[in-house]
């Protein structure tokens, strides 16, 4: 435990400098949003990276905080969902989500035009869903289990990756 958090105290350092939170394989089960403000409320941070850790939710104070992040990975963890807040984030571009536990593809922002979901447990898109995927650049879907008439809908887009 004190290795982990001393971790987290070094790469928030790096982060003051950087702007880029790299947090990934840190072992962390939830996410220390109340270290992360103390250490990085006057930061501009434009990158997280969350990856390979055991995350099963990413609060929604982590994303309010840092409003202005522009790549967000938190691909390697056991996320279900995300915050419907990951909307809000006007900056974000790109977002990896690859290699978790997600049935459904969440609500995104306008601005991603980089999406991984791939090796999630999605199984069908819905219509809802179709203006998401189209309004990105690159939607990566690969090593989902999806059903023909999903594949049907998103056929046409040259920018999914089935």
């Amino acid at each position: 435990m004190a290795e982990e958090a001393a971790a987290v105290a070094s790469r928030c350092q790096e982060a003051q400098e950087t702007g880029v939170l790299n947090l990934s394989g840190c072992a962390l089960v939830e996410v220390p949003t109340t270290a992360l403000y103390l250490f990085l409320k006057d930061v501009e941070v434009t990158k997280i990276d969350l990856s390979d850790n055991q995350l099963k939710r990413i609060p929604p104070k982590l994303l309010s905080t840092f409003s202005k992040v522009q790549t967000l990975i938190v691909k390697n963890n056991m996320l279900a969902s995300l915050p419907k807040q990951l909307v809000d984030l006007h900056c974000l571009t790109k977002i990896d989500i690859s290699m978790n536990k997600l049935t459904a593809i969440p609500a995104l922002p306008s601005s991603a035009v980089y999406v991984d979901l791939s090796k999630n447990a999605i199984t069908e898109i819905r219509e809802e869903e179709i203006e998401i995927i189209s309004n990105s650049r690159e939607f990566i879907l690969v090593g989902n289990q999806l059903d023909n008439p999903s594949k049907t809908k998103i056929g046409h887009l040259n920018h999914v990756l089935v």
